[in-house]
């Protein structure tokens, strides 16, 4: 009689665990839909790449109005690149994946601000940004740039250290920084090339 119940209480187990099987059977869903929108609202071709932390790379052309799914992914941390590198590109990492549980990022992204189109200057120029500071860090206002070249003028720097050279392409440009209470720094810099670039440069208290 006891062998003949246990038999009927592993039948009903069986039974029960059968009934629940479908409830914990998978379920297609899509991992990660992704909306890119201008400050104003705007979906708009924009380029969207996932990294797993396997390595694997997925990478997708936003088309709107439709958001961009990433429906294969598995449930460990994401991340989220938007954008080119080198204009307003957004990193979102430790983007969460749940079982079954669809998510939705959205990301508000501005790319006219570096996609701007200015008209090529008359002849190519060479742009350097000077950052002075302290040795302890601080930036250093009223700093004066002063240039062996005398055409290229004199320079201040404001109150975050900064004083912008903007000069046709020299093979060297030479020169010093002074402020109250520091010593004198000279500088050499290299402006044969065309483009953009920043000294910075540390001065010590006298």
């Amino acid at each position: 009689m006891e062998r003949l119940y246990r038999v009927m209480l592993l039948f009903a187990m069986v039974a029960c665990w059968l009934n629940a099987a479908p409830s914990l059977s998978a379920k297609d869903y899509c991992s990660l839909k992704v909306r890119v929108v201008t400050p104003d609202g705007r979906q708009f071709p924009v380029s969207v790449t996932v990294y797993e932390q396997s390595g694997r790379k997925i990478e997708k052309e936003q088309a709107p109005p439709h958001d961009l799914q990433f429906c294969d992914l598995g449930i460990l941390p994401v991340k989220v690149v938007v954008g080119d590198s080198g204009c307003h590109e957004i990193v979102v990492r430790d983007v969460r994946n749940y079982w079954q549980e669809p998510y939705t990022l959205r990301v508000t992204y501005d790319p006219k601000h570096c996609m701007r189109e200015l008209p090529p200057p008359p002849q190519p120029l060479c742009e350097v940004l000077f950052r002075i500071s302290g040795s302890d860090g601080g930036w250093i206002d009223k700093a004066a740039v002063i240039f062996d070249q005398p055409s290229l003028g004199r320079l201040q720097t404001d109150s975050a250290g900064r004083a912008l050279l903007v000069a046709r392409l020299e093979n060297r440009i030479r020169g010093s920084v002074s402020a109250r209470g520091f010593a004198l720094r000279e500088f050499s810099i290299d402006c044969s090339k065309s483009g953009e670039y920043e000294n910075n440069l540390t001065l010590t208290k006298k």
